[in-house]
């Protein structure tokens, strides 16, 4: 029979689906390098961790440089 593991215990992946993040979603944020734990990247979707933070990139405002076009 399994171990029980608490939250903490539990894979990074898990505790992101339990949060109600889709799988494909989690993967993305993995893939991409956005889930850190106390200052390190995160992409193994086991990895244990006792708490982390989702970081995308910040949005860049787009910037119109010719007044009058779209942009």
């Amino acid at each position: 029979m399994p171990e029980e593991t608490t939250e903490k215990e539990q894979p990074r992946l898990q505790r992101m689906l339990d949060a109600k993040i889709s799988e494909d979603r989690a993967l993305h944020y993995l893939r991409n390098e956005w889930v850190r734990s106390d200052g390190q990247v995160i992409n193994e979707p086991d990895t244990v961790v006792e708490k982390f933070v989702i970081a995308p990139p910040p949005v860049t405002e787009n910037v119109n440089d010719h007044p009058g076009e779209p942009a």
